[in-house]
């Protein structure tokens, strides 16, 4: 037994002796089984997990009570919806919680997270949303010296010096001489050299320094690491409050004990003292830290090292003279220096008191300080502490500001600050409140060259406030800041929100450049799984990608799936955990072009240190596959992607990357070709990356997933009678939904090939033994060899040949699969063609291995590409037609899957409509949206224009901006391009762009300006712009009335959202009505209205009377089941609709684009 489990571990590529196997076992018997053990921990187990239940995903539903149910559409094996069944946990809940996930990051938290009841059975949530859970990470910051810390390094290095010492030594040379000329055996000893100086390190504390406690920290690290102090301590500095100056053991913490300044004297004179401050303490500005100062200037040297810049020194309580100084001994106190004015004689100007030198946090000024400590007889000119005068005033510290009006603390701001200080002002509005870090982000981000001394202007300008709301045990960096009440809508007026927005998105890119490298912060991310709330006033800074978010230790919120999740998941392709998919793509060589036509080249893709393709990426930012060919020759090259172009224009974007445009008559000819992306937005991994990020033992679902897709794929490839002939594991792109292939210049078309000896493919592993030169060797037997050859490389980890079947039988991880589909698999690498099967039947035996039965998604349904791109061909006729002679449902689908994918003659604006509140107005608005988006394959815009709804269009998706409409309207003129736009956009995986709105009950937090509710003329400049990206836009408007009937005039078709009763159809036929009185009479014939089902559904006989009538008024009504995702108000996941909700949505779809009569 030991043997069999060492030999399974070590086919694993896990080498175990028998000692280390019995060790693991034993520890695993003393390992904790509940959710206290480190694997539960880890993978995040909630504590109440019952014991013998699913935790983790079930990868083969082996043991379920309850099949999975089917898609009845063919084409499920595409969906690009579709989440992994890994992904999707049984025994859910019937109704998940309405929560909005969202990858926000935010500067502060509220209290603790409390549990919620669930809500069961209700059709909306209540308008006050819960608390938005938020998790705390560790996010990046700015370094405060940057490379100056290098310098600055160097400018200290006159103190590492030696002196001699109390502790003596053994001198070796001394004892030798005097045995030498006394003859005794006598040992002379030395004082030992030691580190000359001890060094106090004072930092003030106050609540002003957050912003320069990084400093602080760099600074003391800086000391530490020089190595030239005997003794470096480090003291807080309290300035404020009544009575004298006290020191604390530590700074920043107000528990610990304070100490008198006494207790830093050095009776012997070597101890160096360093102060940090900004002066902004009342005790700078009157005069209290004067005697403490020259107490300690007269027992050693000291200096105050200023935090703020030179120019601002005068505002602060440490003002300064510049003086010329000489030292008489090295280390002398201060008050030993002999100070004289720079310019008039010593009888005209006398300095009075013990001289204290104040220093830029610049390698310049300290180094002359340094030289003049560390040198007897050193001169040097530096700026001297000025004793405070009575009466004095300065800035004053964050939340000393009083009550005053809003519009004269600003204007007084804009008045002394400087113009880059206010305008970062109001870019810390926008995200307001903020920490400190936060603030420093935020510096470095703006769209122009920020420096700290404007940061300081704006901490210290009178506008910012403490919140107040820090937890005692919360570390400093977790203090917010808040600007004044009524400053924030101020300042945000004076910028425009698209500036804002890009400020925002730089911080994130900043973000993801500094993981790993930089020293952090905490920060809070909103996620489901947070144990805190975020406070309902709270604004994020930045917006986190998934891949963002895993770098930082968070899992990509998501939220929960219903009880029965959707079946067409189930051919979900889920990438291996941790995989880096941006793994054989490069950036551009210098050799490399630079652009194609209209598109900027981005990355480039290496097979073999040689480029097989280029992401592109227009003005708009659409990104695309760009493909050269890689001969020089410029004929040889045209006529390669010729046979590329014409193998993609029959495969018609199924299986292989859907042609874009071209143009082979260039200099350097080229393809563009869609770009298959990951559900992270990367370019799609090869076949071969995938395999090797899973290892060769692949999870069984993925496995058999993977070889379907890949089995489908090539059948379909034949059915169009295309052969590829050259397949390889780089020529096959996996995704989330499917897989696609790539590289046809080797391809046959009906047979004909380029004669070119270039076409050839190139001998590899996976070519078959009987490819050669000649084209008419190019069959299908060839490709199903190399689909044989990858599957059986993807389950073993080796690449086999043809001769070597007999080694891979006796093969003990071949032998892991099903001995009939390992059969199979040897057959695909007979060498004998005849003897191979099909992808066909490749295909069904991986279809009957997984757990559940497919649907054949092989039959010829295409002929070569004649239709516009996207449009699926008819059914044949026998297909059409039941028994009875009526149309199947299968010929439906399909009729509307042509009229959702046909071409339009212009832009299409629909406008949803619902006659009351609450009747799926929303829902309506999101699921068509993102259906249309997924299925053409193209960007489709949602705008929210309804103020009364109870869920909105941002909790449907994502929300990756606090922008809204009106902010939008307000930046129209500021938009260059689709990657502005994109910034107040909340974007689906489907394509759906939402466009948010300011509801009443988000209004503060998301509103980038403090204008109110947006105009007519507001919508319609929005209109206007989004007609220059989108060519499908759909608007939530809700009840049609006066007020909106201006909107309603932007609108060519009309979606009607009403209940499936009487009542409801009754309510549409008024809606008609309610259009034709506001002057719309002829967007009444071409209404389709969408009767949403209630949980309790009312039978379809009670109202069909007025439901006929209805329908001969309009275009159509269809009747749309019950749906519990869709009515638990959480983030739209198309996969988990219920098939039939699916194919009703399809129809409405249908309806609305389609210019046929319906």
């Amino acid at each position: 037994m030991p043997e069999e489990a060492l030999g399974a571990l070590a086919a694993c590529g896990i080498e175990l002796s028998t000692t280390e196997l019995l060790e693991v076992l034993w520890l695993a018997s003393r390992l904790p089984t509940d959710s206290s053990a480190p694997v539960a921990r880890a993978l995040g187990i909630p504590a109440d997990a019952p014991r013998g239940t699913d935790s983790e995903p079930s990868h083969t539903g082996d043991g379920s009570d309850t099949p999975r149910q089917l898609p009845e559409n063919p084409e499920a094996l595409e969906d690009p919806e579709e989440p992994s069944v890994a992904t999707r946990p049984e025994g859910r809940p019937a109704a998940p919680r309405p929560v909005r996930p969202s990858a926000a990051l935010h500067a502060t938290a509220g209290g603790v997270r409390r549990g919620t009841k669930g809500r069961t059975g209700a059709s909306e949530p209540p308008a006050a949303a819960p608390p938005e859970p938020a998790m705390p990470v560790r996010v990046p910051e700015d370094k405060a010296f940057g490379r100056e810390a290098v310098r600055l390094s160097r400018a200290l290095r006159p103190f590492k010096q030696r002196h001699p010492g109390r502790r003596r030594e053994f001198d070796l040379t001394a004892t030798v001489a005097a045995m030498a000329e006394t003859g005794l055996p006598d040992v002379v000893e030395r004082p030992a050299a030691e580190r000359w100086l001890d060094l106090s390190l004072v930092v003030d504390d106050g609540v002003s320094m957050l912003l320069w406690r990084r400093l602080a920290t760099e600074l003391r690290s800086l000391l530490q690491r020089l190595g030239a102090f005997r003794d470096l301590r480090v003291y807080g500095l309290n300035t404020r409050g009544e009575g004298p100056p006290r020191l604390r053991g530590r700074p920043f913490d107000p528990d610990v004990p304070t100490l008198s300044p006494t207790s830093l004297i050095d009776s012997s004179g070597r101890r160096l003292t360093l102060i940090v401050s900004d002066g902004v303490g009342t005790m700078w500005r009157d005069g209290r830290m004067d005697p403490v100062l020259g107490c300690w200037a007269l027992h050693g040297p000291t200096a105050v090292i200023h935090a703020l810049p030179r120019r601002m020194w005068a505002g602060s309580g440490i003002s300064t003279e510049n003086w010329r100084v000489t030292t008489r001994r090295r280390g002398a106190a201060n008050h030993t220096w002999q100070v004289a004015d720079p310019l008039l004689p010593p009888d005209l100007a006398e300095f009075g008191h013990v001289p204290v030198p104040v220093l830029e946090p610049r390698s310049q000024a300290v180094d002359s300080w340094a030289r003049l400590v560390t040198s007897p007889g050193a001169r040097a000119e530096l700026p001297l502490l000025v004793p405070v005068r009575s009466g004095a005033t300065g800035m004053a510290a964050p939340g000393s500001g009083g009550s005053a009006d809003a519009a004269r603390t600003v204007l007084r701001f804009r008045e002394t600050s400087t113009p880059e200080a206010y305008r970062l002002a109001a870019h810390l509005a926008a995200v307001a409140p903020v920490s400190v870090p936060v603030m420093r982000l935020v510096q470095q981000a703006v769209p122009w060259t920020a420096e700290t001394a404007h940061l300081a202007e704006v901490f210290l300008g009178g506008l910012m406030r403490h919140t107040g709301s820090a937890d005692r045990l919360l570390p400093p960096q977790h203090r917010a800041f808040d600007f004044v009440d009524g400053v924030r809508g101020i300042l945000l007026d004076t910028v425009p929100p698209v500036e804002l927005l890009r400020t925002s998105r730089t911080v994130a890119e900043r973000l993801a450049r500094l993981v790993g490298v930089s020293p952090d912060f905490p920060a809070w991310l909103a996620h489901p799984g947070g144990s805190r709330s975020l406070s309902p006033a709270g604004r994020p800074f930045a917006w986190l990608d998934d891949r963002l978010m895993t770098h930082l230790g968070a899992s990509p919120a998501t939220p929960e799936a219903p009880a029965v999740p959707a079946p067409a998941g189930q051919y979900a392709l889920p990438l291996p955990p941790g995989m880096d998919t941006l793994a054989g793509w490069h950036a551009l060589r210098s050799q490399d072009p630079q652009s194609a036509g209209r598109y900027t080249l981005r990355m480039r893709k290496d097979v073999g240190r040689r480029a097989v393709a280029y992401v592109g990426e227009d003005r708009d930012g659409e990104r695309v596959i760009i493909r050269f060919s890689r001969q020089s020759d410029w004929v040889v090259a045209r006529e390669l992607l010729g046979i590329e172009r014409n193998a993609l224009l029959r495969m018609d974007g199924r299986y292989a990357p859907a042609w874009i445009e071209d143009d082979l008559n260039e200099e350097l000819p080229w393809l563009a070709l869609e770009l298959a992306t990951t559900e992270g937005g990367d370019p799609a991994p090869t076949l071969r990356a995938v395999a090797q990020a899973a290892g060769w033992f692949l999870d069984p679902i993925l496995y058999l997933r993977l070889g379907l897709h890949l089995a489908h794929a090539v059948s379909v490839c034949h059915l169009r009678n295309v052969v590829h002939g050259a397949l390889t594991p780089d020529d096959v792109l996996v995704t989330e939904r499917s897989v696609q292939i790539i590289n046809w210049v080797s391809a046959l078309v009906d047979g004909a090939s380029s004669a070119l000896p270039q076409s050839v493919p190139v001998a590899t592993p996976y070519r078959a033994p009987e490819v050669s030169h000649w084209s008419e060797s190019r069959t299908r037997s060839s490709d199903v060899y190399s689909v044989g050859v990858m599957l059986v490389e993807a389950a073993t980890g080796w690449t086999w040949r043809h001769f070597q079947r007999d080694i891979l039988r006796r093969d003990i991880r071949f032998s892991r699969l099903d001995g009939s589909l390992r059969e199979l698999l040897l057959s695909c690498m007979d060498p004998d063609p005849a003897r191979r099967p099909t992808a066909r039947q490749l295909a069904e035996e991986f279809a009957e291995h997984l757990p559940e039965p497919v649907p054949d998604d092989t039959e010829p349904d295409a002929a070569p590409r004649d239709a516009p791109p996207g449009d699926p061909p008819p059914p044949a006729a026998h297909e059409q037609r039941t028994d009875d002679g009526g149309v199947t449902e299968e010929a439906r689908r399909r009729e509307f899957l042509r009229m959702v994918r046909g071409r339009l003659h212009g832009p299409r604006h629909i406008c949803v409509l619902a006659p009351k509140t609450s009747m799926g107005c929303t829902s309506a608005t999101a699921v068509v949206g993102a259906l249309v988006a997924e299925e053409r394959r193209e960007r489709v815009l949602s705008i929210d224009a309804d103020d009364n709804g109870q869920i909105h269009l941002d909790r449907r998706v994502y929300r990756s901006t606090p922008a809204v409409l009106a902010d939008l309207a307000r930046s129209v003129q500021n938009i260059e391009g689709y990657e502005d736009l994109r910034l107040f956009l909340s974007e689906h995986r489907s394509g759906l762009a939402v466009l948010a709105n300011a509801h009443e009950a988000h209004q503060d937090a998301t509103r980038l300006t403090s204008l109110g509710d947006f105009s007519t003329a507001d919508f319609q400049a929005v209109c206007r712009l989004a007609e220059r990206h989108f060519r499908i836009v759909l608007t939530d408007l809700g009840r049609p009335t006066e007020a909106t009937a201006p909107l309603i005039g932007q609108a060519d078709r009309v979606l009607i959202a009403a209940t499936a009763d009487a009542f409801g159809v009754q309510r549409a036929g008024q809606t008609l009505d309610e259009l034709a009185d506001l002057g719309y009479p002829h967007l009444v014939p071409t209404a389709t209205i969408a009767l949403l089902q209630s949980r309790f559904a009312t039978e379809a006989s009670r109202y069909r009377a007025p439901l006929e009538h209805v329908r001969s008024r309009c275009r159509g009504a269809v009747v749309i089941p019950w749906d519990s995702h869709l009515n638990s108000g959480s983030a739209l996941e198309m996969s988990w609709i219920a098939p039939e909700t699916h194919r009703a949505f399809l129809e409405i779809a249908a309806l609305l684009l389609s210019d046929s009569p319906g």
